[in-house]
């Protein structure tokens, strides 16, 4: 008897179990219908966003600006005259679109045209284009399209620890043409280009576990060179699986350096070099320890030092710093918060006249602001003020000292300054306000 209720309370169980595995099931999968339906709501919202304006470039010769925008026709490409307020279609694009169906032999809509990246030079005479991989020119006054060169493969997409290869051989010519400047066994190297050839070693403490980069910042006079000595960090795998490959039927496992929190960083040690005495000058690197990044080292025009723009690891600190020619580095611009400093996106600089003063874009009054400093790191002034933020400077003219650019709310009751209000979609500013 005892037996008998067993079976049956197994039964039971295993019966329940069923009922709710089916169950479980019959909610999760949906039905072909309701596939159709989502997947018809995604081509339905896509590209309905209209009057909205993007891909801003100034024309200097013209000083007017050329951008894009969504409208009920499809994309538009439009001119717009700061002075007089005024804007109206850059070309016709029904005529590009004939031009490019006679040289591609495919028919095209005038306002759906498939391309990207498209441009206009200074004088508004000539546009550039991607279309199929290839990069086009288009002739404003004749009406002609030709290909100019292929454009590279696509690469790798970027990723959190997908980095730059610093030690890819690299023969960097000095501006002058008299030298050429490499890394061989992991140390830094001049040879001349002229004459005897010779070769002279700048560098003797690199090794295989820290190195000298191959990315080799020459200064403009040809007289001082600079890069950084790299500490590199382990790398970090995670694997993927490609399930369905186009090369073939079997999946293909893929790998990749993904760094995650608590991870090391490679730490980057700008370092200074004196051509004539074949001399290297140590730098302090107290300043910029813990890095989560370092920019490219660029050198001033008049060579008398070159900066790098230093982040530190927790986003916190966020300098921008300078090193002159006998190796002192000076923070002209810091930025320091207790949660972070909001760079992504935002982070603007301009550098005036060779860095006689510099244009930085902050968010330290709680709005995103432009800020003009002196050269020197001191504060001269805000640029621009109030409850509304600067999305993105369009142009700086340093001859009339103004600055267009961007902005939301500066209008009231307008949240987003659209280009059917070019008033508030471009405002001129006096820098020395």
């Amino acid at each position: 008897m005892r037996s008998k209720k067993l079976h049956l309370r197994f039964l039971f169980l295993f019966s329940t179990t069923i009922f709710l595995f089916v169950a479980a099931n019959s909610f999760a999968q949906g039905k072909i219908e309701d596939y159709q339906r989502a997947e018809s709501l995604n081509g339905q919202i896509q590209n309905k966003i209209y009057y909205a304006p993007n891909s801003f470039k100034w024309l200097n010769v013209k000083k007017q600006y050329f951008y894009t925008m969504v409208t009920e026709k499809g994309t538009e490409y439009i001119l717009a005259d700061v002075k007089d307020l005024s804007k109206k279609p850059a070309f016709d694009q029904q005529k590009l679109a004939t031009e490019l169906a006679t040289v591609t032999k495919t028919q095209f809509s005038p306002y759906q045209l498939p391309i990207t990246n498209v441009s206009m030079n200074n004088d508004g005479a000539e546009l550039q284009f991607t279309y199929d991989n290839k990069i086009w020119s288009y002739d404003l006054s004749t009406f002609k399209c030709k290909e100019l060169k292929r454009t590279e493969s696509p690469r790798t997409p970027n990723y959190w620890g997908n980095q730059a290869n610093d030690q890819t051989e690299r023969r960097i010519k000095s501006p002058d043409g008299n030298w050429e400047a490499y890394i061989k066994n992991f140390n830094v190297y001049i040879k001349s280009i002229e004459g005897k050839k010779e070769e002279f070693q700048l560098s003797f403490d690199g090794s295989e576990g820290e190195y000298y980069s191959s990315f080799i910042a020459w200064s403009p006079d040809s007289k001082k060179l600079a890069t950084n000595k790299v500490r590199p960090n382990k790398p970090h795998l995670i694997y993927l699986i490609e399930s369905s490959p186009a090369t073939q039927l079997q999946p293909i496992l893929q790998s990749r350096n993904y760094l995650k929190p608590g991870d090391a960083l490679p730490q980057l040690q700008p370092t200074l070099f004196l051509v004539d005495s074949k001399k290297q000058i140590n730098l302090d690197q107290q300043k910029i320890q813990s890095q989560y990044a370092l920019s490219n080292l660029e050198w001033r025009k008049d060579s008398r030092a070159f900066t790098f723009e230093y982040n530190q690891r927790g986003h916190q600190k966020y300098t921008v710093v300078e090193v002159d020619a006998n190796g002192t580095l000076k923070e002209l611009i810091k930025e320091e918060s207790k949660t972070f400093f909001s760079y992504s996106g935002k982070k603007y600089r301009y550098d005036i006249n060779d860095g006689e003063e510099i244009i930085w874009a902050s968010e330290r009054d709680g709005w995103n602001h432009l800020y003009l400093y002196n050269g020197n790191g001191t504060l001269k002034n805000q640029i621009t003020k109030g409850n509304w933020v600067v999305r993105s400077v369009v142009s700086v003219n340093e001859k009339d000292k103004t600055i267009i650019f961007e902005g939301s709310g500066l209008e009231k009751d307008q949240d987003l300054i659209l280009s059917n209000t070019i008033r508030s979609t471009l405002t001129e500013l006096d820098l020395l306000n």
